[in-house]
Parts: C-alpha cells; sequence; structure tokens
C-alpha cells in the first residue's frame, strides 16, 4: 500500500483508492501515521480527534472507528490491548520518499542531479499536507508544519540549482507567491531577488529588498539580517559576483557547430599565452564561427566580459563602433578612443574583432592602444589579412577535412550531411550517392560556407546533381591565377548558388546587400518594394542570408560580410545601388519621422527601443540622404532625431548630425531647422560647447514659438532650462520650468508637466531655495516621468535630485528609496551617477561610512570609464568628505585639490565644502596648500586609480 499525506489524506493499493471514512476516522488514521512506529493509547486518540470537548461515547467510537480502519487496511493497525499503532514498514509512504529525494539532492554531485531529484520530490506536493485534518490534530498539525518547512527547503533548494543553471527565471511566479504567505523568510526573499537580479530586473530585485525591509521594521521592529542588506549591496553596485557568467554579447548561431576541436584547442592556448591572436583565413573558411566558439570556451576566463564586435558594416570606425557596443555615450572633450581606453583600463576582458580585412590599419591602431592601456585585456581578430604589427600571433584556419574513406569520417562530410537534413528530413545518402557527396566536399575544398550553400539545395538536388552543377561552374568561372584555390572555389561556388536563384530572389539578394546591420521582413519588403516572404526563405534555405531569433521570438535576417560584399557588386553593376539605398533610407527615416509624434507619450520608449535596435541603418540612412541633398529625407526626421538622440544617450551624433542638417542644402521647415538646432544644442551642452549650445537652444525657441508643435517648443525649454542647471543659473531654469508649466496649461497637457515640475525642483536644489517646494515639485514629477517611460529624465532630472533634497532633510528613508530606483534607470552611465548620491549624500550623513565608501566607489569607476568627467570630479568630492569624516586628513586633500577647480557652478556650493575648514585646521595651511597644489596637476586617471585602489578588479 501507498500512504500519501502530501495534500488530502489518502491510501492507495494498486490503482484503487481506499475508502478511509469520514474526517473522524481520518483524523485517527493521521494521528497513527504521525506516531508510527510509536503506539497511541485510545484517550491520545480521543484528544487528536476531539480536543478539550469529547463525547461520551468517545472511546467507543474511537475503537470503533479502528476496527473499520484495521479491515480496510488489511489489519496493519496493531493493539496491544490498550494501545493501538500502525505497521506499515513494508509500505510506501509519500512524504518519506520526498524527505528520501530532498537529502539525496541536498549531497548531489551537480545541479542538474539535484534539480531533478528536487523536481521528483516536488511533484508528490498534492496540497496543504492531510488537507482539513491539520485544523484539528495537534499531532498532525505539527507533521504539516514540518512538511510545510521542508517544502520550503525543497523550493530553496531547486531555485539555488537552476539559478546555478541559468535557469532560475521561472521560478520568479512561484517565489512572489511564496513570500505573500512567507512575508519574513529572508531566504525567499534572497533567492527572488538573485532570480529577478539574472533575469536583467535589477530595480524589481532592489523593490523586494526595500519592500522586505519595510515590514520588518514596521511590522517586527527588526531591521534585516546583515545578509539581506549585503545581498541588496551588491545588486546595487551589479556586483559581477552575482553573474552566472561574464557579460558578453557573443553572438548565437541557430545551426549547430561541427569539427574545429583541434583549432578550438591551438587558438585557446594562443590566447592564454599572447595578448593579440588573430584568426586569418579566406572568405567563408569559418573565422567567425571559431572565434565565436573560442570566445564561449574562454567566457569563464574574462570576469571583466567578453565584448563582440562586428566591424563588417561599410564606413565603421573602430573605436566608435566598440565604444557603442559597450555602451559608452560620447562625453565632453574626449575621443572615442579615450573612452574605450578607460573602459577596459581596469577590466580583465576579451575583445573580439570580427572581419577586419577592410581595415586593418584602424583596427591595428586601436588594438595596440588599448593593449598597451589595459594590462589585463586580450585581443581576438578575425580577418582575411594579418594585422602585421608587433606582438600578433597568428592563426590560419586549415579548411575541414576532407573525405578519406569512410562515408562521414570528415569534417566536411558530416557538415554537409548535417546542413542538407536541416533542409530535407528525408535526405539520404546510400552506397550509390557516398561518393557524390565525398566529390561535393573535395570540390569546395573543405571550406564551410561552400559546403553549407552546396547543401542547402538538398532539398530540390541529389548529390549526384549537386556535384554535376559544381564541377560544371567550376571550370567555367575562375578567378586570377594569383587567387587562392579556397577563394577560387568559394566565388565559384557563390556564383553556383546565385545562378540557381531565380531573377527575383536574385534581385532580392541584391538589395539586401545594403543593409549594414540585421533586419526584419518589414525592412525587407520595404527595400525590395514587394512582398518577399517566398524568396526570403529560399535565401535562408540557401544560406545566403543568416536567420536569427531573439529570446522574445523577434526574427531578424542579416547577410554575412562576404555574401554582402558579392551582392553589392551586383546591386552596383545592376539596379544600381543609389535607387536602392534612397530606398533603404526612406523607410528607416520614414521610422524615425513616425516617431516624433510619440514624444511625451507612454508608447515612446517601444518606438525609441525599436529604432535603437537598428542604429547602425539609421546612421547610414542619415549619411546616405545628407549626401544627396536633392531627395534628402533627412530633414523631415530632425524632429524625431531630438528626441531619438538624447534617449540615445549619444549627444556626439546628435552634434554631428544636427550640424550636417543645419548645413544642408535645403534644411526643411522652420520646425524642421528647429529641431536640427535642438540637436545639435543638446550635443553641444554635454560635450562642453556652452557658448554653442545657448545660441542652438535660443534659434530653436525663436522658430518654435507662436508655432504649432509644442514637442520641440517644450524640449527648447527643458534644454534651457537644464543648461542652466549645468550653468549654475537656477533662476533661468526656474523660468523655463514655468514656461513648460504654462505650455501644458494651454495645451490641456498632463505628463509632459514633469518635465517643468522637475526643473523646478531643480532650481530648488541647486541655488538657496525652499526644499519643502523642491520636495514638492519633484514629487509631483516623478510620477509624471514615470507614466511616459522617460527612464533617463526620471533618473537625470527627477529621482536623483528627489535624493538630495531629502537627505538635507534627514529624511534618509525616502532619500535612499529614491537613490536606489535612480540607480536602476537610464543606463549604466546614469545609473552610476545614482550610487555616487546614494553613497555621498545618504548613507555618509546616516555614519555607515564603510557602505557610503564602497557605494560612491563603485559609482566612481563607473563614471570614469564613460568619461562623466563631471560626476568624476563629484565622486571624488564626496569621497573626500567621507576621508575627512575618518581622520584622514591627507587624503580628505588630496580629493579636494583633484576635484574642485573641475567642478561646475552647482557643485561648488557651500553646503557640500563644510568639511573643509576642518582639513584646514588639522594639516596646516602649509601642508593643505602643498598637498591641494601637487593634486590639482595630478591626471585624472592616477588620482581615480589612487582612490579606488580598494575596488579594482
Amino acid at each position: 500500500m501507498r500512504f500519501e499525506i502530501l495534500g488530502p489524506l489518502r491510501v492507495v493499493d494498486g490503482d484503487t483508492e481506499l475508502p478511509l471514512g469520514g474526517p473522524r476516522p481520518q483524523a485517527v488514521l493521521g494521528a497513527l501515521l504521525v506516531a508510527a512506529p510509536n503506539q497511541l493509547s485510545v484517550d491520545q486518540l480521543i484528544d487528536e480527534v476531539w480536543g478539550d470537548q469529547p463525547p461520551e461515547t468517545a472511546a467507543h467510537v474511537v475503537r470503533t472507528y479502528v476496527s473499520n480502519l484495521r479491515s480496510v487496511l488489511d489489519h496493519r493497525i496493531k493493539s496491544d490491548g490498550r494501545n493501538y499503532g500502525l505497521d506499515i514498514a513494508d509500505d510506501q509512504v509519500d512524504a518519506e520518499e520526498f524527505a528520501l529525494l530532498i537529502r539525496s539532492a541536498d549531497g548531489a554531485a551537480g545541479p542538474a542531479q539535484a534539480s531533478d531529484l528536487l523536481a521528483r520530490a516536488l511533484e508528490l506536493w498534492r496540497g496543504r499536507p492531510f488537507g482539513d485534518l491539520a485544523d484539528g490534530s495537534r499531532l498532525v498539525a505539527a507533521r504539516a508544519a514540518e512538511l510545510e518547512e521542508l517544502r520550503l527547503r525543497a523550493i530553496e533548494l531547486a531555485v539555488d540549482a537552476d539559478l546555478e543553471m541559468g535557469r532560475g527565471a521561472h521560478w520568479i511566479p512561484g517565489l512572489e507567491s511564496l513570500i505573500v504567505d512567507n512575508p519574513f523568510r529572508e531566504r525567499l526573499h534572497h533567492r527572488l531577488m538573485l532570480a529577478l537580479y539574472r533575469d536583467g530586473r535589477q530595480a524589481d530585485a532592489l523593490r523586494v529588498g526595500w519592500n522586505l525591509r519595510s515590514r520588518l521594521v514596521e511590522e517586527l521592529g527588526v531591521e534585516p539580517s546583515p545578509a539581506t542588506r549585503d545581498l541588496e549591496d551588491r545588486i546595487l553596485m551589479q556586483d559581477a559576483g552575482l553573474d552566472l557568467a561574464p557579460p558578453n554579447n557573443i553572438p548565437v548561431f541557430l545551426t549547430s557547430f561541427l569539427g574545429r576541436g583541434l583549432e578550438i584547442g591551438e587558438v585557446t592556448k594562443l590566447l592564454g599565452d599572447s595578448r593579440l591572436v588573430s584568426i586569418l583565413g579566406a572568405g567563408g573558411v569559418g573565422k567567425t564561427r571559431l572565434g565565436r566558439e573560442v570566445a564561449h570556451r574562454m567566457l569563464g576566463r574574462f570576469p571583466g566580459g567578453v565584448w563582440w564586435i562586428d566591424l563588417s558594416a561599410p564606413g565603421v570606425e573602430v573605436s566608435a563602433r566598440v565604444a557603442a557596443v559597450v555602451g559608452l555615450a560620447g562625453q565632453p572633450g574626449l575621443t572615442s578612443e579615450e573612452l574605450i581606453k578607460r573602459f577596459f583600463a581596469r577590466r580583465e576582458a576579451l575583445l573580439v574583432l570580427d572581419n577586419c580585412e577592410h581595415m586593418v590599419r584602424d583596427v591595428a591602431a586601436v588594438a595596440l592602444d588599448l593593449l598597451a592601456s589595459a594590462p589585463a585585456m586580450r585581443i581576438l581578430v578575425t580577418s582575411r589579412r594579418a594585422l602585421e604589427v608587433a606582438g600578433e600571433v597568428r592563426f590560419e584556419v586549415p579548411p575541414l577535412s576532407l573525405p578519406l574513406g569512410t562515408l562521414g569520417a570528415s569534417e566536411s562530410e558530416r557538415l554537409f550531411l548535417e546542413r542538407s537534413g536541416d533542409v530535407d528530413g528525408a535526405f539520404l545518402v546510400n552506397q550509390e550517392t557516398v561518393g557524390d557527396v565525398a566529390e561535393i566536399c573535395r570540390a569546395l575544398d573543405g571550406i564551410p560556407l561552400a559546403i553549407e550553400m552546396a547543401a542547402g539545395r538538398a532539398s530540390a538536388l541529389s548529390p549526384a546533381q549537386i556535384a554535376a552543377h559544381l564541377a560544371e561552374r567550376l571550370d567555367f568561372l575562375k578567378a586570377g591565377e594569383g587567387a587562392p584555390t579556397r577563394q577560387r572555389s568559394l566565388v565559384a561556388t557563390m556564383d553556383w548558388s546565385y545562378d540557381l536563384l531565380t531573377p527575383s530572389q536574385r534581385a532580392l539578394f541584391d538589395r539586401l546587400s545594403v543593409f549594414a546591420g540585421p533586419f526584419d521582413l518589414a525592412a525587407c519588403e520595404a527595400v525590395a518594394g514587394r512582398p518577399v516572404v517566398d524568396d526570403l526563405g529560399t535565401l535562408v534555405d540557401a544560406s545566403m542570408v543568416a536567420r536569427s531569433r531573439s529570446s522574445e521570438g523577434a526574427v531578424t535576417f542579416r547577410l554575412l560580410d562576404t555574401m554582402r560584399a558579392y551582392g553589392r557588386e551586383h546591386l552596383n553593376h545592376g539596379a544600381g545601388f543609389e535607387a536602392v539605398a534612397e530606398d533603404h533610407a526612406r523607410y528607416f527615416l520614414d521610422r524615425v519621422e513616425r516617431s516624433a509624434p510619440l514624444a511625451f507619450t507612454a508608447q515612446h520608449p517601444a518606438a525609441m527601443a525599436e529604432i535603437g535596435a537598428v542604429n547602425d541603418d539609421v546612421v547610414a540612412a542619415l549619411e546616405w540622404s545628407l549626401g544627396h541633398g536633392g531627395r534628402s529625407r533627412a530633414p523631415a526626421a530632425a524632429p524625431g532625431l531630438v528626441h531619438y538622440w538624447f534617449w540615445r544617450g549619444d549627444p556626439a551624433s546628435a552634434y554631428r548630425f544636427g550640424r550636417r542638417l543645419l548645413e544642408a542644402e535645403d534644411p526643411g521647415s522652420p520646425d524642421e531647422v528647429a529641431a536640427a538646432h535642438l540637436c545639435s544644442g543638446f550635443g553641444a551642452t554635454l560635450l562642453g560647447e556652452s557658448e554653442q549650445a545657448v545660441e542652438h537652444m535660443g534659434q530653436a525657441r525663436a522658430l518654435l514659438e507662436g508655432g504649432e508643435d509644442w514637442r520641440l517648443l517644450l524640449w527648447a525649454f527643458n534644454g534651457i532650462g537644464q543648461g542652466a542647471v549645468f550653468a549654475g543659473a537656477p533662476s533661468v531654469s526656474a523660468q523655463m520650468g514655468n514656461q513648460i508649466l504654462d505650455l501644458c496649461r494651454d495645451r490641456h497637457l498632463d505628463l509632459p508637466r514633469g518635465y517643468g515640475l522637475a526643473l523646478l525642483g531643480e532650481a530648488e536644489f541647486f541655488g538657496d531655495g525652499d526644499f519643502v517646494a523642491a520636495r514638492g515639485h519633484l514629487s509631483q514629477a516623478i510620477p509624471l516621468l514615470r507614466a511616459l517611460g522617460d527612464e533617463a529624465a526620471l533618473n537625470m532630472f527627477a529621482l536623483g535630485i528627489l535624493a538630495g533634497v531629502a537627505s538635507l532633510q534627514m529624511d534618509y528613508a525616502a532619500a535612499e528609496k529614491a537613490a536606489v530606483e535612480a540607480s536602476t534607470l537610464g543606463g549604466p552611465g546614469w545609473s552610476a551617477t545614482a550610487l555616487i548620491i546614494l553613497g555621498g549624500f545618504v548613507l555618509h550623513p546616516q555614519g555607515e561610512t564603510a557602505r557610503a565608501e564602497s557605494v560612491v566607489k563603485a559609482g566612481l569607476i563607473r563614471v570614469h570609464e564613460r568619461s562623466m568627467d563631471v560626476w568624476v570630479r563629484t565622486a571624488l568630492l564626496l569621497l573626500s568628505r567621507i576621508a575627512a569624516g575618518k581622520g584622514d586628513w591627507e587624503d580628505s586633500a588630496r580629493l579636494i585639490g583633484g576635484c574642485r577647480s573641475h567642478l561646475p557652478p552647482w557643485a561648488q556650493h557651500r553646503r557640500w565644502w563644510n568639511h573643509e575648514p576642518l582639513v584646514r585646521a588639522e594639516l596646516g595651511e602649509d601642508d593643505y596648500a602643498r598637498i591641494t597644489a601637487i593634486a590639482a596637476g595630478e591626471p585624472l586617471d592616477r588620482l581615480v586609480a589612487w582612490a579606488t585602489g580598494a575596488l579594482q578588479a
């Protein structure tokens, strides 16, 4: 028999569930099950069934229940005349199986085995142990509580195992539900926080910790454990130790990777011994695939991450591309080369530069510069040409191994057979066709791309037919005698595959070469000018177009660099590149143009994210359009670009394209000219060109006032107001805030009032204003900006300022909550500024010196990597205050000297400098002057390295 108590009590004999009677007989059996192998007296059973108010006939009734149960259970209930016991030594109890599986999982060999055992254990759980019986019987209630606790332990172990394997996200709903029933169980909260964080939901993870803390304080009057606070801090600072794997953007291919075991091992060894390794070979030989596999294998060796940079798009500037991929926006007075040097300076990272043959000089210069400034990093290059620089170690990728006799023994045959099976599930090779497969692989010299393209025809042709086509085309189409044999074979294969296409498929393939990056079906049809589902599917099947699918299921396509160059050659000699480029520019710039009316609505962030995903093609469209004045669509896109560059956090592009729009032969309508000024003004503000910023913003305002485009006018007011914040002119900020509110009132607008209210709050905070009024303005602005989904504005203009105001009012709980939320918004640079605010303005005034210092240093490292120098100096100021609080007077003076002369006017306010007189007094004027003077001339990189020494990785 099987006794099941993990849910309502039931007993099963084979496939039959036995009748146990009503609740009271079941209560007797439940008590006996809990007590087994010990016995219970009649009096004890009466207590378990009726408690303190048994009927006079209770003893007789209990004996009747036992008699009935004994007959059902085949006399498993035993008695010595006074007591009853249950003999189930040879039977099964689900709770015992449950406990055994959990104990086995606790000692499992690895997370996969533990996860399997725990999944089997949790499948046994049918609901509350014993069901409603636990409400009446004390013995049963106690055992049910034990089992509930054991279940929670099993869930915690299962979550741990799945988190270790990168599968924690599916536990999130269940953990959220469990926390409702177990609001003070910190271990459950810890696992939910980690699952959310690893799922990319940092803000939600921090919110769980915040809610736990609030509940513990308000309902129990206790603070969270040190473990909870430590986890919060690590999530807040994005501690790499919490990640399952270091950050990486290694591309994923839908098809499997075959063979190359020796090559992977050799390149991996070379990267272990050398800092610059180049994977070289002809087009299509598999350089990119090999580089990807090596990058995956070495991911665990680089805690600073593995960054994949595709340089195949034409016109790419190497350092700018690297900066864009790692998320570094342009900064005042700094080149992209300086930005990436700062980012990688402390990181033990691997940078993979893919498809470099058309720009080897530029790649070589960037690689050498980075390796000189970042001693812990490695660089892996894939290229058809070597960089030819000192320190470069070269690895020539050989073709796949060729047939030697046994079918499938060579890498090239295995690749052909697998890819043929992918396109035709019924594809088979028999004794008659073995030789044909071998002939195909030999004719294509083991070049993976060529073999995949040939296999793509398996749905329509037999191996013999494929081999015949190859023989014919190879004899007919050849490159010059000086070209490598592998390259001649690849060109012949591409020609053959291209010639097998229908005219409409060829035309589509040629047109697709205009794309700079991935594209979706809608973009493809816009460039083709017709429906293309069938033709595009054929190109994918023929391996001429690559396809990938996101985790959300979205499908995108792209041409490999060899294919793009091949298609572009045909396009230049056929339909003509210019006509197709015009269609391409129209499609992408129209998308930007259509996004402009969504500004200041809740739909705008999603529209910006969609455009951001195709940024390379947007830039290519702008470049083409601005170079063809008579057909330019760039001016019409300018209003959308105003909001796009701000959303993207890219002032350098905003400034460059804004100036080019203004210099165009036909800059467009007055509103479009105003938009170009706004782009230039935004860029100039953050690039430190203050006079130009004021000029451009003023020009935009003059063009827009009295017109109908309220969105651009509002942004002009906001740009002028935020520029005044930088310049230390709070009265101008307040004036612009009121202008925005007047505009919103006249236009009956609600959510955009958030920008005006934020400016009023900033004006009060950065001047000698009323903090109560400032907090009131900001408290009104925050829900409006949150409803708009404008994370950058919510962070920069509202939450960060609110944290500073609340801390000055000594409302540290509100200040910490605002700063913590801000630390999860607006990208890595702006979220880092919130860490500096949190540590210096919130934690330090409360006496949490160690936490404050570590949080500010974490923020400092990140803003320095992104060359946000104003915030670097602000962090140094706050560290000087912390050092003074610890009595480290010389350190405090050095930090003062390194930051003071470089701070903007708002950071020179006397409220932040109340520690300086104490430092002067402790050191004496001579020593103070000497230390600060030396620090004032100290290179910023060296000063930051010294200040963050304890956190260097």
